[in-house]
């Protein structure tokens, strides 16, 4: 089965005006997307749907549906951090997603933790990697709470 195919049997159409993801694990993580205009977004299952041989994050959401600008990549985690980074690097680099995605296309890696164990220095580096390497933005919280108007209109102010 190729990545398209793949990718076809894990996404789910989205356009709820509050879009939840919340651990499978049963962890108290969870990622709020709000979005009040009702914008048709592709939720990917990755983990266990479309990469199941290795190291992957959970999710990836392509906003909007049809002219995607923005992806997010989501990890769920209770405390490994740096685990969870690898996780998101490894869905970053996985033929799947970096053949979708244009290189400059805005990307923003989602770390959503229970806990933070790990020296403030590392998850700089770790942010600046991403930055340089992938365009794409990491963002490591314990609540995370986006709109998706919100997250368009940083885009549209880049320019």
């Amino acid at each position: 089965m190729n990545c398209e195919e793949k990718i076809s049997k894990c996404e789910e159409i989205n356009s709820d005006p509050d879009i939840i993801i919340n651990d499978s694990s049963g962890g108290k993580s969870e990622f709020r997307l709000r979005n009040s205009k009702r914008i048709k977004v592709r939720i990917i299952k990755v983990d266990d749907c479309v990469i199941k041989d290795t190291a992957r994050c959970d999710y990836v959401i392509e906003i909007p549906m049809d002219n995607i600008e923005v992806v997010l990549f989501i990890e769920l985690k209770g405390n490994k951090v740096e685990h969870g980074i690898e996780q998101l690097e490894k869905t970053i680099n996985h033929m799947c997603f970096k053949n979708r995605y244009d290189s400059d296309l805005q990307k923003r890696a989602y770390l959503v933790i229970t806990k933070v164990k790990i020296p403030v220095s590392k998850i700089d580096n770790s942010k600046k990697k991403f930055r340089k390497e992938y365009n794409c933005l990491l963002i490591i919280k314990e609540h995370v709470n986006e709109d998706i108007e919100k997250i368009l209109s940083q885009l549209s102010n880049k320019d």
